[in-house]
């Protein structure tokens, strides 16, 4: 019926004795079933919903999801690309730097490994 209210409900009952199913029917409300003494009545019921969640076929693409949004915070975060060209010439030695993020960092930390060699000579120290 289109009403909300149960009219004339049955049960459908299954019963399981290690781990088979031993019996199968439809009961209504006050009606007794019995099995191997044991006696069962079917009550009145109550109107409620259940929602049971068994099988869950998105979650495989949520986990990669979530995988490939961490790789990327690692990413973004933790990786600094930085690029270091040593070019000879001659009897010179040109040094070209770049990075995209903390570019002051990168050429006091290029500064220090030149002065930790000694051969500072001719060093741009403004770029």
């Amino acid at each position: 019926t289109k009403s909300p209210f149960l009219n004339n409900p049955k049960y459908l009952y299954t019963i399981y004795e290690d781990g088979k199913s031993v019996d199968m029917n439809v009961a209504s409300i006050g009606e007794r079933i019995t099995y191997k003494g044991i006696t069962f009545t079917a009550f009145e019921p109550k109107l409620y919903t259940v929602l049971q969640v068994v099988k869950d076929p998105g979650a495989l693409f949520a986990g990669v999801g979530g995988a490939i949004l961490l790789l990327g915070l690692l990413l973004t975060f933790y990786y600094v690309p930085q690029h270091i060209i040593l070019e000879e010439s001659g009897e010179e030695w040109m040094l070209y730097g770049d990075t995209e993020k903390n570019k002051d960092a990168f050429r006091l930390y290029i500064e220090e490994k030149i002065q930790q060699t000694g051969k500072w000579e001719g060093m741009n120290n403004g770029t």
